[in-house]
């Protein structure tokens, strides 16, 4: 390569670098508020408070129900049934991080970033929700993690996960199941 070829490349390299520079200064950046002020591991003032004032159709946003259906076409449950139009969205309700319902169709999400599974949680959470349904709650459970791991046996405690159902001691299914994870 010749020196006018090197030269006119570092004088390329030079322009795309200030235009690169102008980018940053107009917000074209990485600068993220969420981080400055709380730390990027809070699962539930950051994470859990984020997602769910996105999913919440009477949320601030101005957009109703798009997050939402967005949300739930993301996580292949289009044809779980949920009414967009009358759910309504909860956070930290009976201790489940993110609960979406529409009155018949129930979804449980469990926000996990760095926390470790509790004793029979996921159990708990859908008893708590069949009970509240007289025992004929038609659920989802949602376990969010950084990796898309599923829950561990002693959150699920005598639960087990066979493909996307949850079943009980007797193999009966008594939810549907998605591992989906932050890195999609």
């Amino acid at each position: 390569m010749d020196i006018e070829k090197f030269e006119s490349i570092l004088k390329q390299i030079k322009v795309l670098n200030d235009k690169l520079e102008i980018k940053k200064l107009r917000g074209n950046n990485d600068y993220n508020l969420f981080w400055a002020l709380l730390d990027i591991n809070d699962e539930v003032r950051l994470h859990s408070r984020f997602i769910y004032s996105l999913l919440d159709p009477n949320s601030l946003h101005y957009q109703k129900e798009l997050f939402l259906e967005l949300f739930i076409k993301a996580c292949g449950l289009e044809n779980f049934g949920l009414n967009l139009q009358t759910a309504k969205v909860y956070k930290e309700y009976k201790n489940i991080d993110i609960y979406i319902t529409d009155g018949t169709k129930h979804i449980i999400l469990e926000n996990k970033i760095n926390a470790g599974d509790q004793e029979a949680q996921i159990k708990r959470y859908i008893e708590n929700i069949q009970e509240e349904n007289n025992g004929e709650a038609d659920i989802c459970v949602l376990f969010l993690s950084k990796q898309g791991r599923e829950p561990s046996d002693y959150s699920l405690s005598e639960l087990k996960i066979e493909g996307y159902k949850i079943l009980d001691i007797s193999s009966n299914e008594i939810a549907k199941f998605r591992a989906i994870s932050y890195k999609k």
